[in-house]
C-alpha cells in the first residue's frame, strides 16, 4: 500500500494562507488536509459532504472546513466559489481546531459575506499590507464562525480513532484517484488494503455511507463531468478515459447521478458558462 498522502496541491504557507478566487463548477472527491477551509459561494451552489454530513451551500453562503475533516465538493449544475486555506497552528493556541467539532458547517450570514468580500478586495486592489488585511479578515470570519456556533470538544480516544480513519479513507481515495480510469475490482482493493472483501466494505461503508463502488462511479462521473465542460471530446472517449468500458454504461450511470444525459449537461454548462 502507498504512503499516506495528504492533498499537496493548493496549499497554504505558514504565517500566509492559500487563496483561490471565481472557481467554476468545482468537483472534489473527498479528500482532507490539515489545514482550515473556508469556502464561499458566489454564484449557484455546491453540494458538500464533511464527515459523512451532506450539505448544499448557495449563493452567499460559507462553509468551513476543519482540519482532518474528510471533505468533498460536488457542482451539479453551476457554481462559482472563492476558496481560503490555513494553517490552525498559527491562527491560535486557544482553540485546538484538530480536537472540535461544529454541529453545523455552513452558514449564512451578512457578516461572514461582507468578510470574504473585503479579503476579495484586498487581493484585487493589492494595495499596500494586503497580506496583512486579507489575513485580517480571514481570522474575523473564523472568529465569528466560533463565536457564535456551537463547538463539540472531541474526547481523546476518538481524535485517534478520527485519524486513523481518515489515514485509511486517504489511502483508498489516493489508490481511486490514481486507478479510476482503470478496472478495478473491490476484491483487488480489499487484498491492497489487507482486509477481505466483506471488512473493507463494511469499513469504507461506517465511515463515508456509500458503497465502495457507489463511490467509485461518483468519483468516474466527476471526472467525465470536467471533461465535458473543459473539452470538445465525444463521450465515447471520456467514458474510456473515465473506466467506463461501455458508452450505455457510462449513459446510464451518468443520467442516474446528475439527472441529465451527458449532451444536455454539456450544453447547460456551456450556456452558464456563457452567461
Amino acid at each position: 500500500m502507498d504512503s499516506v498522502i495528504y492533498e499537496v496541491d493548493n496549499k497554504a504557507d505558514y504565517g500566509r494562507s492559500y487563496m483561490e478566487f471565481g472557481t467554476k463548477n468545482s468537483n472534489i472527491g473527498l479528500h482532507f488536509h490539515e489545514e482550515l477551509e473556508i469556502i464561499f459561494v458566489t454564484s449557484g451552489e455546491i453540494e458538500l459532504e464533511i464527515n459523512k454530513k451532506q450539505y448544499t451551500a448557495k449563493e452567499q453562503q460559507c462553509a468551513l472546513i476543519l482540519p482532518g475533516e474528510v471533505h468533498s465538493v460536488t457542482t451539479e449544475n453551476f457554481s462559482i466559489i472563492n476558496v481560503i486555506k490555513a494553517y490552525a497552528f498559527w491562527i491560535t493556541d486557544e482553540v485546538d481546531f484538530y480536537s472540535i467539532s461544529l454541529d453545523n458547517s455552513v452558514f449564512s450570514d451578512e457578516v461572514i459575506a461582507s468578510y470574504m468580500y473585503n479579503i476579495y478586495h484586498e487581493y484585487i486592489s493589492k494595495k499596500k499590507g494586503y497580506h496583512i488585511a486579507i489575513e485580517k479578515n480571514i481570522l474575523e470570519v473564523i472568529l465569528y464562525i466560533i463565536r457564535n456556533n456551537p463547538i463539540n470538544v472531541l474526547p481523546t480516544d476518538k481524535r485517534y480513532k478520527s485519524l486513523e480513519d481518515s489515514i485509511f479513507l486517504w489511502n483508498v481515495y489516493n489508490y481511486v484517484q490514481k486507478n479510476y480510469m482503470n478496472d478495478i475490482l473491490l476484491s483487488d482493493v480489499a487484498e491492497l488494503f489487507g482486509y477481505s472483501k466483506c471488512y473493507f466494505s463494511r469499513k469504507f461503508k461506517a465511515l463515508t455511507n456509500w458503497n465502495f463502488w457507489d463511490y467509485l462511479t461518483k468519483f468516474r462521473i466527476n471526472k467525465a463531468k470536467e471533461l465535458i465542460v473543459m473539452t470538445n471530446s465525444n463521450y465515447t472517449e471520456i467514458a474510456a478515459k473515465c473506466g467506463f468500458s461501455e458508452i450505455r454504461s457510462f449513459n446510464r450511470s451518468f443520467k442516474k447521478m446528475t439527472g441529465l444525459t451527458p449532451s444536455q449537461y454539456r450544453k447547460n454548462n456551456h450556456d452558464n458558462i456563457r452567461l
